[in-house]
């Protein structure tokens, strides 16, 4: 999945290092959290971010990934969908759940845990929705045309 939110050097780094990959993303990640709980949405999507692109780090990186690397993950794209829907940016929110969706399938097709890998992808399919509203609107179009 193309993110960008972690520069080259830092991915880098993080490829290198799973210690501290999974170290920097329990600190994104809780930041994340707390800034969400403190009212400050664009640093949190930034953590959040930050937090999803490190998980996908440690989940893609291992040969044989675990529960943990999907649960860190899922968790950490279901953050960030939630923030940026929280700010009205559904299309962003929707392309990064796309995107986790198809990392977890590549993954899948890889040999992962398929139950783990299920779950993750039913747990993120709501935030590739159309915003609240949109579906309304577009049967309405729909009935217009038909009548």
């Amino acid at each position: 999945m193309k993110t960008s939110f972690l520069c080259m050097r830092h991915r880098r780094w993080l490829c290198n290092d799973p210690a501290a990959a999974l170290y920097t993303w329990l600190q994104c990640y809780e930041q994340g959290l707390r800034l969400e709980q403190q009212g400050q949405p664009a640093p949190a999507i930034r953590q959040a971010g930050c937090a999803m692109e490190t998980a996908e780090i440690l989940l893609c990186g291992r040969r044989c990934p675990e529960r943990d690397d999907i649960t860190r993950f899922t968790h950490s794209a279901l953050l960030l969908g939630r923030l940026l829907q929280r700010q009205g940016a559904f299309s962003r929110a929707a392309h990064y759940a796309h995107g986790a969706i198809d990392t977890l399938q590549q993954c899948l097709a890889a040999g992962l845990s398929e139950v783990g890998a299920v779950e993750a992808c039913e747990q993120l399919a709501p935030l590739t929705a159309p915003p609240p509203g949109v579906i309304d609107i577009q049967a309405r179009r729909a009935a217009r045309q038909l009548h």
